[in-house]
């Protein structure tokens, strides 16, 4: 059998597992004698029963994978069909490098392709498409982007488990997309009482690009009772992530709670942005 066809069996459960499941049909036209005589047809309905089953005891390898940092997969090959749902995404751990002292982000789960194949697809949750991006070092491109799996990760159609793949054996990417999605701000929450911003975002976002002078803090009132306030600065931390605490100058924080229109409920707090606010990883500025 071709590898294609091997492949193609092990993926029909209940198929070429045992002497009791593999039969064989075959049709007259399949070959001819020296004479140029047809083969007596074998049909489906009277297959001819394996008088040798040698099962699957080869265990899988992990060969291959792409990363995509917009739809956040993660498209694994194996060597051969395996059982796609036995895949334990936290035995996955994505590196920079091969070796001990690798920049690395173990995942934490992820949602799983169904169809039994060389090839699973998973999905990333988003706090480990976020914790890999917060890393400048780690997954932007295939030099910097290596996966390792621990023993046991993932079965074969026959049962037979990954041996896993060590740090020093890491396996290279053979392709990164790259992040080229437009960051949002998604929510935020105000905070008079300690003086805070608490903006997130749709992704993890470069902190150090970071700009609170582009803010607008303003109410939706019309006359007399809209008001506005355009940031003048603010502290905030350096550390990559999705969520940026912004701690409002004195003056900035004194200048609304002094107006009655603006900051004391939600219906008259709201916040604009220009595209200067703020970039992601990729350097994606928000609209």
């Amino acid at each position: 059998l071709t590898k294609a066809d091997l492949d193609e069996v092990k993926k029909l459960i209940g198929l070429g597992t045992t002497e009791n499941n593999t039969f064989l049909s075959i049709s007259a036209d399949s070959i001819v004698d020296m004479q140029g005589n047809k083969l007596v047809d074998i049909p489906n309905t009277n297959a001819l029963l394996v008088s040798d089953h040698l099962p699957d005891i080869i265990k899988p390898t992990l060969d291959a994978f792409t990363l995509n940092l917009n739809n956040g997969k993660l498209v694994i090959t194996f060597s051969e069909t395996v059982h796609a749902q036995s895949l334990d995404t936290t035995k996955l751990t994505i590196v920079n490098r091969a070796g001990p002292t690798a920049t690395r982000h173990r995942l934490t789960g992820g949602t799983l392709s169904t169809l039994n194949s060389t090839v699973v697809e998973v999905t990333l949750l988003d706090a480990d498409l976020n914790d890999i991006k917060a890393v400048e070092t780690l997954g932007t491109t295939t030099s910097d982007t290596l996966i390792i799996a621990g023993s046991g990760a993932i079965t074969d159609m026959n049962s037979n488990v990954i041996d896993g793949v060590s740090d020093v054996n890491a396996v290279r990417s053979s392709q990164v997309f790259p992040d080229v999605t437009v960051p949002q701000l998604i929510s935020f929450d105000f905070d008079p009482g300690a003086s805070q911003l608490r903006l997130t975002f749709s992704e993890t976002i470069n902190a150090s690009s970071f700009e609170p002078k582009q803010i607008t803090v303003k109410s939706n009132g019309v006359g007399v009772s809209f008001t506005s306030l355009v940031l003048t600065g603010g502290t905030w931390s350096l550390v990559n992530s999705p969520i940026v605490i912004l701690t409002l100058d004195k003056k900035d924080i004194d200048q609304i709670k002094v107006n009655t229109n603006l900051g004391t409920a939600r219906s008259n707090t709201f916040v604009s942005s220009t595209s200067l606010l703020v970039a992601d990883m990729s350097n994606n500025a928000v609209p």
